[in-house]
């Protein structure tokens, strides 16, 4: 891998390291209830890290409004910055 893969992929265990660490102190919920630590707030996202066959790292960002359900998917790579997917990508705004 070359320097900058290394560091990035370094930067995202570190941040996956602390989420683990922030997820295992929280209180254990069996209903998930917005008390604890990581499910509260009116937008919510979650973070997806993929190394492809070339050690390319691609991020898949997925970012919904907890109060109306609406939400958007983004993807970024070392080359081109953050965008938001196509809508055959996008969940629908009723997905249940």
């Amino acid at each position: 891998m070359d320097k900058i893969t290394q560091r990035l992929f370094g930067i995202a265990t570190i941040i996956f390291a602390f989420a683990f660490l922030i997820r295992t102190a929280s209180p254990a919920q069996a209903d998930n209830a917005p008390e604890t630590t990581y499910s509260t707030g009116k937008y919510m996202m979650q973070m997806s890290t993929v190394l492809d066959d070339d050690e390319n790292v691609t991020w898949y960002v997925i970012v919904w409004n907890t109060e109306t359900g609406y939400s958007k998917f983004y993807y970024t790579n070392g080359k081109v910055s953050m965008r938001s997917a196509t809508d055959h990508y996008q969940l629908p705004s009723s997905p249940l």
